[in-house]
């Protein structure tokens, strides 16, 4: 499964692709910008760079029963989707 986020942003001339934090970027004629990721999980240091946190902090995380990690052989791995879902359920207990 590709995750892919669509943002709506003022024309862009030409098409330009990056690669930035393991993620597509693809900038698209017109109005729309479309982000999508090709990988299904991140290390955990690439989960705490997209969170904004310190290394330290995102291994201290991984280690939460909440948090959507789990180990392939000797690898801590963080799943991009749950990683997303766990954001927005941070977010709706700290709204309420």
């Amino acid at each position: 499964m590709v995750s892919c986020n669509v943002i709506r942003k003022p024309a862009v001339r030409k098409v330009r692709i990056w690669r930035l934090l393991n993620c597509c970027w693809l900038k698209v004629k017109g109005d729309v910008i479309i982000i999508m990721s090709d990988r299904l999980t991140i290390s955990v240091p690439e989960a705490a760079k997209r969170l904004g946190v310190s290394k330290t902090t995102g291994y201290e995380l991984a280690h939460r029963e909440d948090f959507p990690a789990f180990n392939v052989g000797n690898r801590l791995l963080v799943s991009v989707a749950g990683l997303e879902k766990w954001v927005e359920n941070q977010i709706e207990k700290n709204q309420n």
